[in-house]
C-alpha cells in the first residue's frame, strides 16, 4: 500500500461512446462528482461522469459525450 493507499484503476474505454486515438486524458472532482475529459489526437475533448458513493465504489458508466467548443 502507498503513502495513499491502494490505487484503483477503472477502464473507462468500455464506456459507450469511447474516443479514438485519445493522447491526453484529465480528471475533475468536486463533492460526490468526478469527470473525466479525454482529448484526441484531433483536438476534440470528450467527458464522462462517475459518481462516489462513499469511500469504495466509484461509478462509472456513463458514456462520453463530445464537449469540444465550436470553433470560431
Amino acid at each position: 500500500m502507498g503513502q495513499l493507499g491502494d490505487i484503483t484503476w477503472l477502464n473507462l474505454s468500455n464506456n459507450q461512446g469511447y474516443p479514438t486515438n485519445v493522447c491526453d486524458v484529465s480528471v475533475n472532482q468536486h463533492d460526490n462528482d468526478v469527470y473525466v475529459y479525454a482529448i484526441t489526437t484531433a483536438g476534440v475533448v470528450w467527458r464522462t461522469h462517475c459518481a462516489i458513493n462513499g469511500p469504495v465504489p466509484v461509478v462509472c458508466n456513463e458514456e462520453w459525450d463530445d464537449v469540444s467548443a465550436p470553433l470560431p
